[in-house]
């Protein structure tokens, strides 16, 4: 079983570049991004192609009130 990811930023760059090598190890990757959910289910498509699980998640990490525990991300996938 493979370890589950949280990659914000996963909608472009450097994030979604990291959010494929983790499915391409295998990963269940939890794509983060903040405003454009196409890229990010872009991503997630591509991460499924390079073989691993991955959903999109609407993160705001600058809004320190909200968030995902640690210990949910599994139950996600």
């Amino acid at each position: 079983m493979s370890h589950p990811a949280l990659v914000t930023g996963a909608s472009r760059g450097i994030g979604r570049a990291i959010a494929v090598a983790l499915g391409s190890a295998g990963h269940q990757v939890a794509c983060g991004y903040s405003s454009d959910h196409a890229s990010a289910d872009e991503t997630c498509a591509a991460v499924r192609d390079a073989g691993g699980e991955a959903l999109a998640v609407h993160i705001d990490v600058t809004d320190t009130g909200k968030g995902i525990a640690p210990e949910a991300l599994p139950r996600m996938f």
